[in-house]
Formats: structure tokens, sequence, C-alpha cells
């Protein structure tokens, strides 16, 4: 499915949902709404299928062609494969020679690159371009967007994909952007291909509730685990790693080494750890470049010395792909997440340690508190395998958020969840938030946590348990959900309805079905037509809708017949005249289906129709007349006797509303200038709505300024800014409002004077009427969003907050809406004391409010909120928490501090080093001039201080104790004698490799020796390279003066942190 924004008859956009075909076919069709030169992009993230909607459509659109007398050629171009070498004067994009390159072999050899150019502007080719994020900005702005626009020129039909990392959109306007996949389609999929593991898979998909998880990749491992290989596993990170230990069987082909297959594994858990490590919180750390990337896993690796780029290997062939010609990124970002988890779970055991100094452990500081750590997090939560280890984590991540912790507690194996949802349910919190994070775990194991709570007397607290048990499997809850649907409270019963119809749409209906004839309470009816029975389009659905047309209430029928109204036209026809005709269902629901036959108004149905004229029912037998009637009478109508009719229409309502504008009530007044104002021609209509602006009355001038600047836009400014001087406060309201509902490009530098605002907080402070006050407030708050730098008079913020200490319930929920426009912290500490308000509207508006407050303002509140869940009696306050800590970056604002201390403490402590390295820098320059002036490197830093008394050529104890790597560095000089470093460099790598496989024990000393010196040369700040490179030029004097010396120095700086687990 694919979404996209339409104009409605009023000209207000809206969003609709189709299927991809049937929303391409409608563009290459030259329908209403899609022209022939409107070219289509279809937008989606990384793995939702964009590729495969694109050749699907490369199939349908062919099939749908050759239907024509003079088909067009549908050609899929892989942007991939441009290189800005195609480009030259006959083909100056480049495009034509790639467009050539995508076109099947027969044809591709007859035609050239002129025959290209003539078939394309023709129309006789309809191109699909696939993956425009591919190519570099710069090629889509400088060479393919002067194709594109000649295309759009010729009217030449163009469909591409991207995703909305990188690359460019060419100025397409027209975006549709790919859905995931519903619930009810991967079920559809799991039970056509994998029946048998069905719902183990769902159980995988339904714990992790990101749409990355419902993606066609993701679907594609798991049938290959499940049913390919026969392999079942427990959790997703699981099936990630039995998955990708033997996806690189399917790559046996690539031109590499067995040894350098072997290794992807361990590039790609390094690189993702990298790019998820970044230092910036809020930074996803979904791209890097390719040449930070390769340094990267130099730097852990070794250097590649002859052999080929890691990172170009892993773009060939393995899970990379370039998001422009200098970054890359992973083909999905849950992978990105599975091999950051293992790269993180190798390093846990050292992470869990907390030093002495510290209150937290470098686990909690530098990753569990990091948001876009978390999903990596959670799929290393599935790997883990000690029940102990399990505990220990998720009673750490107690330290950092409650709802972390419940999600991560269900994130581990089942076998381990029995203890880690205890800790969950055993925490010391209110019992609301207590059933919160029990359905957070969505896991069995808190079902029967649940069961015993909802025996409880508080109706509220049933609810809640209802609403909470929805985040578990259908599987486990439904037993809860029919104890619920008998709960004496008709809002326990209400709840459970749209409890299961989140949960699963066709229990939803079965069990809506069931009660719906027995349920006493309309609004436990209203919910089952409007929550279960609505969303699904089965003939069981329909028929509980046909029946509750029937229903007492009128509230129940008109939900039915409005949810029958919005179905598929198809498929409700076929039930419809399937039901009329089953003598067998009751007749009063038979009744309700020839009445929506009649008016669906379709000539197909007819026949069905005349036919229960003869019902023996004479209730059937009158409805089917009626109806048939109303079809006849609209299929009257179609055409151009439609457009008479609805002339006639207008005519008749303008005559009607002249007559009200006459009269001297100003209400019918004012609705006879809202009504012309849209009936008349457009000059007549400003005229009207100008001479308005005069009247008596605000409620005709309200409307007649509104008129006014839809009709004429930028236009109406000057009259729109007068009437905010209105002496009325609601024609001054309707002013504002018409503002900013005029596109901002048309306002340009609208002056709003100061005298007006000036006067509006003074009627704000001075008038005693609620009303008068609340619509000014909205007023201002319209004027601020005009014009933002109203927002730094502190005498508005300064009324606003005196109108938020109200007692009217009103006024207090208009200010915190206001407040919330306000950046500071005076504003935010109010709406946390609105966030205690008694009033919920007023809770729930200062909570949104405070979500729309920058970060760097309301992250330092996070402490006051998180003790906020402790007093309130809703769950209002946890989705401010939710949004800043999505916005900021972490969750726990304690201990970003503490870990932004220990970064401050860290800089100034590599500041002194560097003064250090400075002066010792200098003395390395006179080393060079005076060589047997030697400098005592341990002093600088552990005292601070330098002396010339001490020279290493005589200092024995270092030099005894790297004897053995001094003695190697001899014979291999001996031995191959290079003349350049870099030359030695090699040697060193090759040498020291096949020590380590036919020497271990020597190798052991020698890797010893090694660190020992590496030691020595570079802590305790080995990432300050100039430093180290002066350090390094000391340190040779511990070696002989020889090229394999001063390589050595070098081939230890880069040296892996793991040399010691024997690289």
């Amino acid at each position: 499915m694919v979404q996209t924004e339409e104009k409605d008859s009023e000209g207000k956009s809206k969003k609709i949902t189709l299927p991809i075909f049937k929303a391409v076919q409608k563009y290459i069709q030259s329908d209403q709404s899609y022209t022939e030169t409107e070219h289509i992009l279809l937008v989606g993230s990384p793995g939702v299928g964009k590729s495969t909607a694109l050749l699907r459509c490369l199939f349908l659109i062919a099939e749908k062609e050759r239907e024509k007398p003079e088909p067009r050629l549908p050609v899929l171009v892989p942007m991939k494969k441009y290189k800005v070498s195609f480009s030259n004067s006959e083909d100056p994009s480049g495009m034509l020679t790639l467009i050539r390159g995508a076109l099947p072999p027969k044809i591709r050899r007859k035609v050239s690159v002129s025959e290209v150019e003539e078939l394309l502007f023709d129309k006789r080719l309809i191109l699909l371009l696939d993956g425009l994020n591919e190519m570099p900005a710069d090629t889509i702005r400088t060479h393919l967007k002067a194709f594109r626009e000649e295309c759009q020129n010729s009217q030449v039909s163009l469909i591409c994909t991207t995703r909305e990392l990188g690359g460019g959109d060419l100025g397409i306007k027209r975006r549709l952007e790919i859905q995931p996949l519903r619930s009810e389609e991967v079920e559809r999929f799991l039970q056509d291909c994998i029946p048998d593991q069905k719902q183990k898979v769902l159980q995988l998909l339904n714990r992790d509730n990101r749409e990355l998880s419902r993606t066609p990749f993701v679907l594609w491992m798991l049938y290959d685990l499940f049913q390919k290989q026969g392999i079942e596993v427990e959790t997703l990170a699981e099936s990630f790693r039995q998955f990708f230990q033997s996806f690189k069987k399917y790559k046996e082909d690539a031109p590499v080494s067995d040894e350098r297959r072997q290794e992807w594994n361990l590039w790609l858990e390094h690189l993702a750890f990298t790019m998820l490590n970044n230092p910036d919180p809020t930074d996803p750390g979904l791209v890097i470049s390719k040449e930070q990337a390769e340094k990267s896993l130099i730097e852990k690796f070794g250097s590649l010395y002859g052999a080929s780029s890691r990172i170009g290997e892993l773009l060939d062939h393995y899970l990379l792909e370039p998001i422009s010609e200098k970054e890359i990124s992973f083909q999905h970002q849950l992978i990105q997440e599975y091999y950051a988890a293992e790269c993180l779970l190798a390093q846990l055991p050292g992470l869990l340690k907390k030093p002495p100094e510290q209150k937290y452990t470098p686990f909690q500081m530098d990753y569990l508190n990091y948001v876009k750590w978390t999903e990596a997090i959670s799929l290393m939560f599935g790997l883990l395998e000690l029940e102990k280890e399990a505990e220990k984590l998720v009673e750490m991540t107690l330290g950092v958020d409650l709802k972390l912790s419940a999600r991560l507690a269900g994130e581990v194996k089942p076998n381990l969840q029995t203890n880690t949802v205890k800790i969950i349910a055993d925490q010391e919190v209110p019992e609301w938030f207590r059933i919160f994070l029990l359905g957070e775990t969505k896991s069995p194991k808190a079902i029967d946590v649940l069961m015993n709570i909802i025996q409880q007397s508080d109706s509220s607290i049933r609810r809640r348990v209802v609403w909470a048990s929805r985040q578990l499997d259908i599987k486990f809850a439904m037993p809860l959900f029919k104890e619920a649907i008998k709960d004496p409270d008709p809002s326990v019963r209400e709840t459970t309805i749209r409890a299961v119809a989140e949960s699963d749409i066709e229990q939803a209906v079965l069990l809506a079905t069931q009660i719906l004839s027995k349920e006493s309470a309309p609004s436990v009816r209203e919910a089952a037509v409007i929550c279960a029975l609505g969303k699904s389009e089965t003939e069981a659905a329909i028929l509980a809708l046909l029946q509750a047309t029937q229903d007492k209430e009128n509230d129940v029928r008109a939900m039915a017949a409005h949810n029958l109204e919005k179905m598929n036209c198809k498929i409700l026809l076929s039930i419809l005249s399937k039901t009329l005709k089953n003598k067998i269902i009751a007749p009063d629901i038979r009744k309700s289906a020839a009445k929506q036959l009649g008016k669906l108004g379709d000539e197909s149905i007819t026949c069905d129709l005349f036919e229960a004229q003869l019902d023996l029912n004479s209730n059937i037998s009158k409805e089917a007349a009626c109806a048939l009637q109303e079809v006849r009478s609209k299929l009257s109508q179609q055409g151009s006797d439609l457009e008479i009719h609805q002339e006639e229409q207008n005519k008749r309502q303008i005559d009607s509303w002249h007559v009200y504008l006459r009269s001297e009530e100003p209400i019918p007044r004012g609705n006879a200038i809202y009504h012309l104002t849209s009936l008349l021609d457009k000059e007549v209509a400003i005229e009207l709505a100008l001479q308005a602006l005069d009247d008596t009355h605000p409620y005709v001038r309200g409307h007649a300024i509104t008129k006014l600047v839809k009709l004429v836009g930028a236009e109406a400014i000057p009259q729109a800014v007068k009437a905010l001087d209105d002496m009325h406060y609601g024609v001054r309201d309707k002013a504002s409002q018409a503002l900013i509902d005029m596109k901002k490009d048309s306002l340009g530098n609208l002056e709003i004077f100061e005298e007006t605002v000036s006067n509006l907080i003074q009627i704000l402070g001075e008038d005693k009427n609620v009303h008068v006050q609340s619509t000014t407030i909205n007023t201002l708050t319209n004027l601020c969003s005009i014009h933002p730098s109203l927002l730094s008079r502190q005498d508005l913020e300064n009324a606003i907050l005196n109108a938020s200490h109200s007692s009217d319930n009103y006024l207090r929920q208009k200010a915190a809406k206001a407040l919330g426009q306000f950046s500071s912290e005076i504003s935010t500490r109010r709406l946390l004391q609105l966030m205690g308000d008694s009033v919920s509207h007023t809770v729930l508006t200062s909570t949104e409010a405070i979500k729309n407050i920058s970060y760097q303002i309301t992250a330092k509140f996070l402490p006051k909120l998180a003790e906020l869940i402790f007093k309130s009696e809703e769950g209002f306050v946890l989705d401010a928490i939710a949004a800043i800590q999505s916005r900021c970056g972490f969750y726990n604002y304690d201990i970003a501090q503490a870990k932004s201390h220990q970064s401050v403490k860290g800089r100034s402590e590599e500041n002194l080093l560097h003064d250090k390295l400075d002066t010792l820098t200098q003395e390395v320059k006179k080393v060079s001039e005076e060589p047997k002036r030697v400098i005592h490197t341990q002093s600088y830093f552990e005292k601070g201080t330098h002396t010339h008394a001490h020279n290493y050529a005589n200092d024995e104890t270092l030099k005894q104790e790297i004897t053995d790597l001094r003695q190697l560095v001899s014979q291999l000089q001996q031995k191959h004698q290079p003349t350049t470093e870099a030359a030695a460099i090699q040697v060193f790598d090759v040498e020291l490799h096949t020590l380590q496989r036919t020497n271990p024990n020597r190798w052991e000393t020698i890797q010893k020796q090694l660190q020992l010196l590496k030691h020595q040369l570079f802590n305790p700040e080995r990432h300050l390279t100039a430093s180290k490179a002066a350090i390094a030029e000391v340190a040779k004097h511990y070696l002989e003066d020889s090229v394999l010396a001063k390589a050595l120095i070098t081939y230890v700086d880069t040296m892996s942190a793991d040399t010691d687990q024997g690289k």
C-alpha cells in the first residue's frame, strides 16, 4: 500500500491510502487526480520493498500495455549503474546510455543512443528509475534533474524510487509513501508459506512493534530459516544470528578467499558498532563515509597491505549499500542493529564493572541511556543465555528508565522471562503504572499477574488491565478478554472490545457478533460497530453491521450505516446481494441489505432488487421497491442531467440566501455572507465580502474577513491586519485565524503593529470575561505562529502565565496550550504544575504543550516528570517523557549529566596532556640537533616535569623487558634488509602472522612485549595522533637505529587493541 496527499472538494489536503499498482495505474491512465505529465516518486524506508514494488509494476504495466493497439515499453533502470562518464555530447545527462543498457538484449543490439532518444520522446517508453538515493546528490542536481524536466515537458511517463536518506527527489511533487505490511498481510503470507510455523513467527514479530520488523526483508529471512533450513528460533535476534551465519553460503561465488569471507561478520559487527557509537546522541548513525568506515576497519583489523578494500568488498558482496558517492549504509537498519548488538554483547563483561568513583556502569552511561542504542540492546537481550545475567541487566536498566526496563524484560528468551517479568511486577510504583509496565513487557509471563489484578473492585484498575493486555500475544490474552467482556461495568466491556480489535481484528469481529444482540449498554454496541465490525470487510462483519442498522439507539444505527457506506463497493455489493437472496437469514437483516443496496445505487443490482419485490415478507418487499426506485433515480441524474440539476439547485440556494442577506438579525446575515461568497462569481463575492466588513455586528464582520482572505489571499492582508484592532474579540480572532490559514509565502514581510499586540495583552490582563480572555489568547497564539519574534516579549509571556492561574478550567487549558510556544524555563515549570491539574483536559493540553518545547530546556525536567508518575493517576506524563527522551536522545538526565561531567573532566585532562606533549615536542626537535640529549618521558606523565639526566640508550630496564622483540627486529633487518618504512611494515605484518601460526609460544612472548612497548609509548591518550608521532621519535632510541626499528613504532601505533585476542 502507498499513502499520498490529495485535495478534497473544499481544497483541503487529506491523506489517502491505495494499493501501489492502483495508484500507479491511475497515473498511467491520466485519471483526474493523476495527469499524464505528473511524475511519481515512490518513497520508503530500507527493506520496505521499493525495488520489488517497481519490478511488479513493470510486469503489470507490460500486461496492460499489451492490450493497447500501440503499446509502450516499460523499462526498469537500476540507478546504481549510472556513471558520470556516460555523459557526452550526444547524451549530455548520460541517461540515454543508461536506458539503452537496461533494454532487453534483443532490443539493445538493434538501437543506438540516438534511437533510444527518439523512442523516449515519442512516448514509446515508460521509465521506471530504481534507487535515486544510490546516486550522488551532485549528479542528481546537475545531470538527472535536467533530464527529468525534459521528460516532464515532453509528457514522458516516469516512476522513481528512493529512500529518505541522502540523494534528492528531482523536484517530483507526487510522492507515494510505501506503507509497511499490515498485520493481515503478514498473517496471509505466513499462512500461505509456512502454516505450521505461523504462530511462532507471529510471536517473534509481535514482540517487535517497529515497522522495520514487518518488512518483506524480515519475512523473507524468517521464511528462509523456518521453511528452507528447518531452524526454529525463540527471538528475533537469534533469527538474525542463524541467518547471517548461513547467509555466507549464498555468496560462495564471490571472488574472495574463504579466510576473507569468514571475516565479513567481524567487519560488519565493528562497523555497525562504530556507526552507532558516534558522540552525538541525536544522530542515529545510519550513514558513514567510505573513508571513515575503511579507516575504522584498519584501526581494528590492521592495514590492507595491498589487499582489496574491505568496504568495497562488503559493498560488492555483502549487506552494505552506497548512499552517495562517498557515503554508505547497511542495506537494512535491522541488520545494522543486529551486528551492533553482537559487538556490544562481546564487550559486555567489561562494561558491567562500575568504577569506584562512578555511580553508574559504562554500559549504563555509554549505551543503555542512549535512545539510538535501544533497538540494538533489545536484540542483544534476545541473545542472552544465562538467567542471572538477564536478571542483572534488567535490574541495571531499572536505574535508567522503568519503561525501558519493562520492554527489555520481555526481550529475553522465553525461558528467562519468569524472573525478569517478576522484577518488573515487584516494583513499588502506583498500581496503574505497574499495570502499564507489565503490558510493556509483551511477555506471556505477565498474564498471570494481570489476571490476579483484574479481580480488584476498582473498575478503573480493571479497565487498565484490559487495555494493557492488548500488547500481549492474543493467544495468551484471550482468556482475560473473555473474562472482561462479562464485567458488570460497561466501560470495562467497551475497553475490552477496543483492546481485542487492536490485537486481532478477526477475534474482535467474532467477539462483537457474539455480544451485539445481548449487550445492554449502547456505548459497548457502538464500540463493537466502530472498532471491530467497521474495520473488517468479511461477510460476518457485514451481516453484523446490517443487524446494527436496526439497533434501537440512533447513534449505533448511524455508525453502522456509515461504516457500511465506506467499505469496498464490490465486496459490499456481493455480500449484500447474497444476504438479500438468502431466506434463512433473519428478515430484519435482509431488509437492511435491501436498503443499503439502494444507497449504493449500482445498476448491477437492479435484478436482485426486482426479485426481492416479490418476497413474501412485506417489509422486505417494500424496502426492495424503495431501493429500486432510489437506484433508478440516481441513474437518471447521471451525466448532463446531473449538471443541470446542480445548477438549478445552486440558483435556488442563491435566491434563498439573498433573502437572508436582507434580514435585520445578524446570524442570518452572517450565514448568508458565508454561503453566498462560495456560490456567487468571484468578483461579485469579493464585493459582497468587502461591504460586509462594515456591518454593525461582529458575527457578520467575522465571516466577511474569513471569506475575503480565502477569496483573494495576500491582497486581503491589509483588511485582515486592520481587523486585528476590531473592537470585538470574535472578529480579532477570525482575522488572526484567516492570516494563519494563509500560505506562509503569501504573508511575505507582514507587519503586525506593536500597538495591536500591546492592546491584546492589555485586554487579556484586564477583561474579566473568561470567553474574551480565552479568545484573546487564541488570537495571540495565532499571531505568534505568524511572527515567532513576538515570543520574545516578556509582557506577553507574563500575561499568559497569569491566565494559567485562572480558576476557570477552559481558560487554564487555553493558557497551557499557548505556553507551549515559549521555549523558556518559567513556562516549562508552569506546565509541569498544570500537569498535576485536577481537570484531565488541562493535563492533556499541558502534556502536549510541554512536548513542543525545545528539548534543550525540557530535558533537565525529566527527573521532575518521573516524580509526577508517582503523584498522577493518568498516563499523560508518560507521553511527555517519551517525547522528550526521543528528541534529546537519552532516557535519564542524571546519567547524561554524569556522562557529560566525565567528558569535561576527560577534556581537562586531555588539555593538560596536550600542554605537556607540546613541551615534549619541542624537546624532540632538540633531540635531532643534540642526539645525546634525551628526554625521560615517564617524568612528563607521572610528575608533570622533565629531566635531561636520563638517556634512553642506557635505560636497561625497558630494554631488558623487550629483549626478544629487539632480537626479532635485528633478525628481520638482516634477513630482509628493507629500504623503505612501508616495505618494513609489510615485513612485520607477514612475519608476525607467520610466527603466530608456527610458533605460538614465541608469539605470545613477542605479543606481550609489543603491548608493553605500545603502553609505554602511547598511554594514557593514544588518540592524540600528532603527539604520538613525537613520542615515537623519542622511543626509537629503545631500539636499533634501523628502518625496521622505525617501522615497528608505526606498526605498533596501528596495532589493534585486541592484539592479545590473537589477530
